[in-house]
């Protein structure tokens, strides 16, 4: 079960670009917002409905790209589908000096100048993404320059959350506390070897599969989304209440995994009226990719607005 798990991270990580084999119309673009530039592959509907068809987004992880979404995206024949390459990776060039410094909220800025060159204006959205992808998610809905209605988000590492509750100061601590380490070992150990140490965090496989080229090429990108995801340019608590008090929202964890993931959900569901909790059996922080279907499947279910069997 071990190798399975190994072959389908090292597939899905190793991947350059969002295509994953997946057969289903789509057109590619490179879509650009200011000095900014960012790759999409829109899936259009194969089942041809009398209505326009729903919308889904979908973000991948930190080290990851479009392509982990190929079993979701095979599940939603009837909507059209939006599957960027994040900013630094795959065929999305890193964002340019030119643009400012990186942050969630800058990456929310292109998401969204991006996505209203896709979709008409006022178009409903159904978001969904993984990790870092979800962080990305909660900015880009807060920010409400888009109309998304639904967010289904798994394991989203929005860890200034944890600071900003008093419900897990521990686990605050103990994630900022290794953050800071790796911080502290980037002169020594290289953006490799500093990367290495925040995804070994989350799992040592999800790290270990990638090749030796693919860590070079992906590391400096890992660490600068690690410090965006730990800094202050993002949305607080207290604003996601207020943007996403609406908004319902399904939160996914797999049973295998860190803590401090499940804590965020938790968090998040202190706060927001309209949130669901659910653990994804045996599955890790890399559950969208080590138990794709299973978490596909729970997905399409909350997305689509259908009946969910119980896990």
């Amino acid at each position: 079960r071990r190798m399975t798990l190994l072959r389908a991270l090292r597939r899905s990580l190793s991947s350059s670009g969002s295509s994953g084999g997946m057969h289903r119309p789509h057109h590619d673009q490179m879509l650009a917002v200011g000095p900014s530039q960012m790759f999409f592959r829109v899936y259009e509907p194969v089942d041809t409905q009398p209505h326009r068809p729903s919308v889904v987004l979908l973000l991948h992880c930190s080290c990851g790209n479009g392509s982990m979404w190929r079993t979701l995206v095979q599940m939603l024949p009837q909507h059209r589908v939006l599957v960027p390459d994040l900013l630094g990776y795959a065929r999305s060039p890193p964002l340019p000096a030119a643009a400012g410094p990186f942050s969630i909220n800058q990456q929310a800025r292109v998401l969204s100048g991006c996505v209203q060159q896709l979709v008409r204006p006022d178009t409903p959205l159904l978001l969904g993404a993984h990790s870092f992808g979800a962080v990305n998610g909660l900015a880009l809905a807060a920010a409400q320059t888009l109309r998304v209605d639904r967010l289904c988000l798994y394991e989203p590492v929005y860890f200034p959350l944890l600071r900003q509750s008093p419900l897990f100061p521990d686990s605050a601590k103990q994630v900022f506390d290794h953050i800071n380490l790796s911080k502290s070992k980037r002169a020594e150990l290289g953006d490799v070897g500093a990367a290495g140490m925040l995804m070994r965090e989350w799992g040592p496989d999800a790290w270990s599969v990638l090749p030796d080229h693919k860590k070079m090429e992906v590391a400096a990108q890992v660490l600068l989304d690690n410090e965006a995801a730990t800094g202050n340019d993002m949305p607080s608590l207290q604003e996601l209440q207020h943007t996403l008090k609406d908004t319902p929202m399904l939160l996914l964890h797999g049973t295998e995994t860190l803590a401090s993931a499940v804590h965020v959900c938790q968090v998040l569901q202190s706060a927001l009226p309209h949130i669901e909790v659910l653990g994804v059996a045996g599955a890790g922080h890399m559950g969208p990719i080590t138990h794709a279907a299973a978490v596909a499947a729970l997905f399409v279910q909350f997305l689509t607005g259908r009946a969910r069997a119980s896990l």
